[in-house]
Parts: structure tokens; sequence; C-alpha cells
């Protein structure tokens, strides 16, 4: 599962990471790096694992997120993190 491209969705825009995580722990912890950079802070992270992906979302304390994927085909992969997400698939966890 995670030898496919790993990629940044924010602002409605899909590019390319140049990371390697090679367990979820990893990609959390990589992510999490990412989204501070661009965030500034990350009050929470939401993860959704299946089909051979992995998306983990990341939200600010004022409600902006951004999305590291893990995924051959990433607008699929988007597709169903949302169908999940209205599934109520997703786990979040809060950070203190």
């Amino acid at each position: 599962m995670m030898i496919m491209t790993w990629w940044l969705y924010y602002l409605d825009e899909i590019m390319p990471l140049d990371i390697s995580a090679y367990t979820i722990d990893d990609a959390i912890g990589l992510g999490m790096a990412i989204a501070k950079e661009i965030l500034g802070n990350v009050k929470r992270y939401c993860f959704y694992e299946g089909n051979s992906e992995l998306i983990i979302e990341y939200w600010s304390s004022d409600d902006k997120a951004v999305k590291i994927i893990n995924a051959g085909e990433p607008r699929s992969a988007l597709m169903r993190y949302y169908e999940a997400e209205r599934a109520g698939l997703i786990t979040c966890k809060e950070i203190n």
C-alpha cells in the first residue's frame, strides 16, 4: 500500500509530494509537519484507509484543512474518502 505516490491536496489542488512513509504512524508524523507548515497549527487529524489507499486530513483551529493522499489515482481516492466520511467511517483524533 505505502509504495504508491504521495499527494498533497490543498485549496482544491493536487500536487505530488516527495516523501516516503512505510507505516501509518510515519505518514501521520510526516503529514503533521507538512500540515503545520501550511496551516500554522493542527487541532485534529482524520484518516481513512481502504482500497490500498490512505488519506490523512489535518484541520487547523480555524477549520482550514489539508490532506495527504497515498494512492495511484488521488482524485478517485478523494471520492472514496468523501463517501466514507458521509457513511461515518473516518477516524479522527484531537491533538492536545
